[in-house]
């Protein structure tokens, strides 16, 4: 065992009495994490571990794949799809680590075969790896996982990180600790990563340089996938679930976080001053925020409700007439966004650092997003380079949106140049597959 990751070591099992409690005793208690528990400690679900086995026995080792929460899952689907198609005989095994990943992986139905990520503790990265024994294992985007890489060197399976990306404070703490990211970085095949941006802090931080190769945002190809499959009529039954007259108008504002809604309802206000019938569906990032944000817009004198107390609440029609819709559902906001004429983007009015525009911009819908994008600031390039989007702040977002409520033609021209953005950005997964495609079959890369 290296110095590093020694020291790594010290630290992870200084903490692991803390963890412990953390997630056995107060989560326990609330009922979070409880279905999770045994697995992230190292019992592997005996379904899993008969899949692999199979596997083997059938002469090929399964195929792990790890998508930490419900972005990187999404992101990741068209390669999994790919995978799948490529090697329809390989056993893929596919992990999350939050509950609602666990949730959405159930429902794509991409393979049976879902499971909890481990703590990244010795002896349970070392147990899930010996039982699993893959072939190939498939990280996302920033997950690094010391212990799990150094088994799987052990044990021979070989490791690839897709969709990579290295945030601006995720550098900085790569940089504090290098021997320890160098010594994982070299351990890995494959490195597919965003940007030349990613792709440079990666060999920066240890990566070698022969096997870092820039494919794209797989986020692209995941929206394309998602905006194909969805039902024909969707703006129609949408602007129905909001209960929206054919006059009604809206915009939505998702992935908001605390502070940003008392701007977003100013902005709202401005709007009404001349277009009475505007509506705004409020979209909170945490939905257990959904009665506070609707008590804030009921306190700026709003006419406001919860999405799912349209129907059964006393909410007339002349009530809803510049109304305050607050989102409390999972799963909806996109075929939201396509009933909008414009969409807001979530957390870059405050200091939090914005969220993924390209669901809106699918619907072909603009989208206005505040000063705060570092989390996607590739992405927030294209937008405002291709004329997709545009960056305002608090003090201008009302007028920025009554401009674009009041020209229909700008409107469908930035729309459609969002739409064009995203075909143009297509082909991540493909290119990622042609660089895993060898480490699974040698013979035919």
């Amino acid at each position: 065992m290296s110095a590093a990751r020694l020291a790594y070591n010290c630290v992870i099992l200084l903490l692991a009495p803390l963890l412990i409690l953390y997630y056995g005793g107060v989560c326990w208690l609330r009922g979070k994490y409880r279905a999770s528990w045994a697995q992230r400690l190292g019992r592997l679900p005996a379904s899993i571990a008969a899949a692999a086995a199979d596997a083997r026995h059938g002469g090929s080792r399964p195929i792990w794949i790890h998508a930490v929460s419900v972005g990187e899952l999404e992101a990741i689907t068209p390669l999994v799809v790919a995978l799948g198609t490529r090697f329809p005989a390989r056993t893929i095994l596919l992990s999350t680590a939050t509950e609602t990943a666990q949730g959405l992986a159930a429902r794509k139905r991409l393979t049976p075969h879902v499971f909890y990520f481990p703590l990244d503790l010795p002896v349970v990265a070392a147990r899930f790896v010996r039982l699993l024994q893959p072939e190939l294992i498939i990280l996302t985007e920033t997950e690094l996982w010391p212990n799990l890489i150094a088994a799987a060197a052990k044990h021979r399976a070989r490791l690839a990180l897709v969709n990579a990306r290295i945030s601006d404070r995720s550098f900085r703490g790569y940089l504090r600790c290098r021997p320890l990211v160098a010594e994982m970085l070299g351990q890995f095949s494959v490195v597919a990563a965003q940007t030349e941006l990613d792709a440079g802090r990666l060999r920066s931080l240890g990566a070698p340089a022969a096997v870092v190769t820039v494919t794209g945002n797989l986020k692209f190809d995941a929206i394309a996938v998602q905006f194909a499959q969805r039902a024909p009529g969707t703006t129609e039954s949408s602007r129905e679930a909001l209960r929206l007259a054919p006059e009604d108008r809206l915009w939505v504002a998702g992935s908001t976080h605390p502070g940003e809604e008392e701007l977003l309802l100013a902005a709202h206000r401005h709007v009404l001053a001349a277009r009475p019938r505007v509506c705004l569906l409020l979209a909170p990032r945490h939905i257990e925020r959904a009665p506070e944000v609707l008590r804030i817009a009921q306190g700026a004198g709003f006419a406001a409700v919860l999405r799912t107390r349209l129907r059964d609440a006393d909410f007339s029609r002349s009530q809803q007439s510049g109304a305050v819709i607050v989102l409390d559902t999972i799963g909806e906001l996109s075929q939201f966004y396509g009933a909008a004429e414009v969409a807001f983007i979530g957390g870059s009015l405050v200091a939090w650092g914005g969220h993924n525009p390209l669901e809106a911009l699918v619907h072909g819908v603009p989208v206005l997003f505040g000063p705060y994008t570092r989390n996607f600031r590739e992405i927030v390039r294209l937008v405002i380079r291709s004329g997709s989007g545009q960056e305002t702040s608090a003090a201008a977002l009302g007028q920025s949106l009554a401009v674009l409520f009041d020209d229909q033609a700008a409107r469908c021209a930035t729309g459609q140049r969002g739409r064009d953005l995203i075909r143009a950005h297509e082909g991540a997964a493909l290119k990622s597959l042609a660089l895993l495609v060898p480490l699974v079959d040698p013979g035919h890369g």
